[in-house]
């Protein structure tokens, strides 16, 4: 027969308010029902499975508590006592407990708490053009490796399948990628769960191990070379967007291309981060003025948007552009072999600034304060003036030490 037991969930709230759930096992399966009650985790007693006295109403709580799972022991039995209890999984269970606990609640079934259903629920919910690209590309292999995905119950994936999924990808990209992956499943696991959809949680014993990638930076000396190099067509544009980048503290191009002319502001470049919605504000120095005035936009700061729909279409041809850069020409000035840096792209302008900061010893507090990590963020206001102060002499100091040779440290 199954069992029923109260529970508190705090798994996903820490030390905040949680809510209560009755946890249903039968066999080896469980499933759990929001109780709609909630408790702080230090005024509840796992041992005893009541509410400790210093909750202020304990008393009132412990009892309908105990009338919930009153009301679902009786409905297993009513079940057992009909011949219907061995026959009902561990979902049909919960679902007939639940509606014995809400009479006339309209009960989710079918395809509503199959795994894709959720997926793409939640990922319907997302609003980051790039997030739901990255959901979308998952959902797409997921469905390669498994063609009856769309009959998957939550409890249909375990670690097995993760594991085995996991491996499937490892065929075709890198370990990292594949992590970036899990991440999103284990994302529309931990919404179902809170939604009561499912208590299946394989990610407890599923490990992410990161691989270790390329150093994506240009040496100091590769930087001038860059800086310096004769470009062709639109390859001094994609050249200077990247430099512009860099003088930027190694600035999100997202960010960049869909500035408004607003955001400068006392010769300060100031935007707030799309990803993590950090403000940015950035002193401005002469060389990153002087190709903001090069590129200056109709509708934005910069132009690049007054020709292209979006900035991903312009990414691609700056990407593109960045590789080709220096690379031989044969006939009809085709590009005939690799450009001077093969591997550059947009994300070398961020790892870039930060190696060369560290090759004058710029201090690391300082260059994870100029990236805006959110460790280091995480200070009074009365420091960030000194602190701000300090990354806009740092950035100078790897401009010039980039461009010109200059070094500042002690001999």
């Amino acid at each position: 027969m199954a069992t029923v037991t109260i529970y508190l969930d705090s798994r996903f709230s820490g030390e905040k308010e949680s809510p209560f759930k009755a946890v249903i096992v039968q066999g080896r399966k469980s499933a759990m029902i929001s109780l709609g009650l909630k408790a702080y985790p230090h005024q509840w007693d796992p041992d005893t499975c009541k509410v400790k006295e210093e909750h202020p109403n304990h008393r009132l709580l412990n009892s309908i508590l105990a009338g919930k799972k009153y009301t679902i022991e009786a409905e297993i039995l009513r079940l057992e006592m009909s011949g219907k209890l061995d026959s009902m999984s561990i979902m049909e269970i919960r679902d007939a407990a639940d509606l014995a606990l809400h009479p006339g609640k309209e009960i989710s079934r079918g395809k509503e708490k199959t795994f894709l259903f959720r997926y793409e629920r939640f990922m319907s919910l997302k609003t980051r053009k790039n997030t739901i690209n990255g959901y979308k590309w998952a959902l797409n292999r997921l469905k390669e490796f498994d063609p009856q995905l769309s009959k998957r119950s939550f409890e249909d994936i375990g670690v097995d399948y993760i594991n085995d999924f996991r491996a499937f990808l490892g065929k075709t990209v890198c370990a990292n990628t594949c992590n970036v992956s899990m991440r999103y499943i284990r994302a529309v696991f931990r919404d179902a769960i809170k939604a009561g959809i499912t208590t299946a949680y394989p990610f407890s014993d599923v490990k992410m191990k990161r691989q270790q990638t390329r150093k994506k930076a240009l040496m100091p000396e590769q930087m001038r070379m860059l800086a310096s190099c004769e470009c062709r067509g639109n390859q001094e544009e994609y050249r200077d967007m990247f430099l512009l980048m860099f003088y930027l503290r190694g600035v999100n191009i997202g960010d960049l291309l869909q500035a408004e002319k607003s955001s400068i502001v006392n010769g300060r470049f100031e935007y707030r981060r799309s990803k993590v919605g950090t403000l940015f504000s950035i002193k401005l120095e002469p060389e990153a003025l002087a190709l903001i005035e090069k590129y200056r936009g109709d509708k934005y700061l910069l132009s690049p948007l007054d020709h292209y729909k979006d900035y991903t279409d312009y990414l691609h041809h700056l990407n593109y552009g960045l590789k080709t850069i220096g690379a031989p020409r044969g006939k009809r000035d085709k590009i005939a072999g690799e450009g001077l840096f093969p591997g550059l792209s947009t994300n070398w302008a961020r790892h870039t600034w930060a190696s060369c900061g560290l090759n004058i010893d710029i201090p690391v507090e300082v260059i994870s304060r100029g990236l805006g990590h959110s460790g280091a963020l995480s200070v009074t206001q009365i420091y960030m003036d000194f602190d701000m102060k300090k990354v806009d002499e740092a950035n100078r100091q790897i401009i010039d030490f980039v461009l010109y040779g200059k070094d500042y440290r002690k001999k």
